[in-house]
């Protein structure tokens, strides 16, 4: 097989992008509709902080899901469920409901919604896609959400703005309509391509037996379509239990997660509040230079995500390394973005943190696609999701305490020293389990890891 995706991968695209741009518009709209309703800074605040705490509660719930429900029909159910919650939502800002709780109610089942949304998406990647083409296509969805991310937000805030916002939710739930019918096409075509991946499986000559690693990457599970699910369910702490066991018994895996809670602890030092007061105390800029510096990073994503496509298959080869020295290229970037006063300087910066960023993205995600059984791939995604929303609200509370007694320019050094820290453990993890990491080369097709 080639090193490209397959070809129901644009319709898996299509869902996931647009459905990205709706909740891009949505989040300015509720943002700015509190602050307008309320007066209140601190309630608008707690929009971005019931969003992670649902996101957290929801994977708990997904793992039950995800072994009763195909992937497919769990993303169109998604999807049709978040238009449903943003067109009653729409229905009541209408009908002139203003209580924040009532408000937030609404944001509580959205993001529950949505906590599951991106490990569905990348375990079907993984399903769809040869094992050569992960690294081209996991970049191209990155950089597809990055392109559109750029211009929601560019978009959103001026829209809010202008439109009513019961107009404005009911056209951002659109989009998630449209997410909704692209997966409803995606479900044939995947079982379609699933059965031709078996039947190229069952004509396949028989390949010797390789000797087993000292420590084993995750033995692949029997071929199953992108929508067929297990044909025993195991039980509920057992659904539970097996995204989390399986981030921790995979030698590449815990190498993975090792590095993230290591670089977690500073996670949030580019949320908005903490870029807003750098710029604000140590370029001596105004709100509007946020912006730049947001368009600046986004700009550097979609560039690393380009050039991560375009070297997939020299990326592929070299995970293990790239996702360490896109953390060290991180790290240092940091480090130089705390220290600058320069607004120019910040900006170039900012610009070329986006690459390493995108390529360790990437990195990351095909490693834990080819490391994990495709059986547990969806699990392990959603506790993997929920370790790096449980970091970042407790990142928020340690970078703020950091800022608020030793500057904010502290926050971005703590940042780059744990880049830094994390690129050196990866390496010396990476080095360690050699024999135990998947490469494309080693992990065989699509088929081959259903």
């Amino acid at each position: 097989m080639n090193g490209r995706p397959g070809n129901r991968f644009p319709l898996l695209l299509f869902a996931y992008v647009v459905g990205h741009l709706g909740d891009i518009l949505y989040i300015s709209l509720m943002v700015i509709h509190l602050k307008r309703t309320t007066g209140s800074t601190l309630l608008a605040a707690l929009f971005p902080f019931v969003r992670v705490l649902a996101m957290f509660g929801s994977s708990f719930i997904s793992p039950l899901l995800l072994e009763r429900l195909p992937l497919v029909r769990l993303l169109a159910l998604t999807r049709a469920g978040e238009t449903a919650a943003l067109l009653a939502l729409a229905g009541a800002v209408a009908l002139g409901v203003e209580a924040p709780a009532a408000l937030l109610a609404f944001v509580l089942v959205i993001s529950t919604l949505q906590g599951w949304t991106d490990p569905v998406v990348y375990a079907l990647v993984a399903r769809l896609t040869p094992a050569a083409g992960l690294a081209r296509a996991n970049a191209t969805l990155a950089t597809a959400r990055e392109v559109g991310a750029i211009a929601a937000w560019g978009v959103g805030g001026v829209l809010a703005a202008l439109l009513d916002p019961a107009w404005m939710l009911a056209g951002t739930a659109l989009l998630f309509a449209a997410g909704f019918a692209a997966a409803l096409r995606l479900a044939p075509a995947a079982a379609a391509a699933a059965g031709a991946n078996a039947a190229l499986e069952a004509a396949r000559p028989a390949q010797p037996a390789a000797e087993p690693a000292a420590e084993p990457a995750a033995a692949p599970a029997q071929a199953a379509a992108p929508d067929a699910v297990p044909a025993k369910a195991p039980s509920r702490g057992e659904a539970i239990r097996l995204g989390w066991l399986e981030l921790f018994r995979n030698p590449a895996v815990r190498a993975v997660v090792a590095m993230d809670l290591l670089e977690g602890v500073a996670i949030s030092i580019f949320a908005g509040v903490f870029t807003l007061t750098f710029v604000e105390q140590r370029l001596g800029q105004e709100e509007a230079f946020w912006g730049f510096l947001n368009a600046a990073y986004f700009v550097g994503m979609i560039a690393g995500g380009a050039l991560a496509a375009r070297l997939s298959r020299q990326l592929s080869r070299r995970l293990p390394l790239a996702l360490a020295f896109s953390s060290f290229g991180y790290g240092v970037g940091t480090l130089l973005y705390g220290a600058t006063t320069s607004p120019a300087a910040a900006l170039a910066l900012v610009a070329a943190l986006g690459l390493p960023c995108m390529i360790r993205e990437t990195a990351q995600r095909t490693l834990l696609q080819l490391n994990v059984s495709e059986r547990a791939l969806p699990n392990a995604l959603v506790a993997h999701g929920a370790i790096n929303a449980l970091a970042f609200a407790l990142s928020l509370l340690l970078m703020g305490a950091a800022a608020e007694r030793f500057g904010i320019q502290s926050i971005y050094y703590i940042g780059g020293a744990l880049g830094l820290a994390s690129a050196a453990l990866g390496l010396a993890l990476f080095a360690r389990h050699r024999a135990a990491v998947k490469l494309p080369g080693e992990a065989g097709s699509a088929s081959e890891r259903a």
